[in-house]
């Protein structure tokens, strides 16, 4: 899910029981030119009373890293093929995981008990109203005896 500023994201009939924090797997990707920023969450509304709030900084993007090394990989080929064209140099081979996530923001939540609905609204004091914030990946309740 794209989140861009102002708008929010619901999920109906969550059972909140025993659960005290959410895991929000979220980056800011230059590449989907994400700028970043803050999320709360709401029981009940997107106005109703915020029980957790979180943070993605603009440029989080786990592919970043490994894109990073393919490219400066390519580059050192591609400079060792031009000075020895009798014998080309055969580019890293890469093993890319089967996924790719960023790392969970962790958000504690004020108690709350029972089934609501949860909504999740999102802003950046500078972005304009068609402005990607943050792209989630993975959300997870986390209950009391989770680690």
């Amino acid at each position: 899910v794209l989140a861009r500023q102002g708008s929010h994201l619901g999920f109906r009939g969550l059972d909140l029981t025993d659960v005290n924090r959410i895991a929000v797997v979220a980056d800011a990707s230059p590449r989907e030119q994400a700028l970043g920023g803050t999320f709360a969450i709401h029981l009940d509304s997107p106005a109703g009373p915020v029980i957790g709030t979180g943070e993605v900084p603009a440029g989080t993007d786990p592919m970043m890293p490994l894109i990073a090394a393919m490219m400066k990989d390519i580059n050192s080929s591609a400079a060792k093929a031009a000075t020895d064209a009798r014998k080309p140099a055969k580019p890293k081979e890469f093993k890319f995981p089967a996924i790719i996530e960023a790392e969970p923001v962790i958000v504690r939540l004020a108690p709350v008990g029972g089934v609501h609905d949860v909504y999740f609204t999102f802003g950046n004091a500078t972005a304009k109203p068609a402005d990607t914030l943050i792209g989630i990946t993975r959300l997870a309740l986390l209950h009391r005896d989770q680690p």
